[in-house]
């Protein structure tokens, strides 16, 4: 996945959850599976 796919991705899910997303902070593998980092 190319870098600016990931960080759209990231910005739609930061805009869905209403919460910052962060290095700390990783998402559930169940929206994002294929996110291994």
């Amino acid at each position: 996945m190319r870098a600016e796919e990931n960080l759209l991705k990231k910005y739609n899910l930061r805009k869905i959850l209403g919460k910052p997303i962060t290095k700390n902070r990783t998402i559930p593998y169940q929206i994002l599976p294929s996110s291994k980092k």
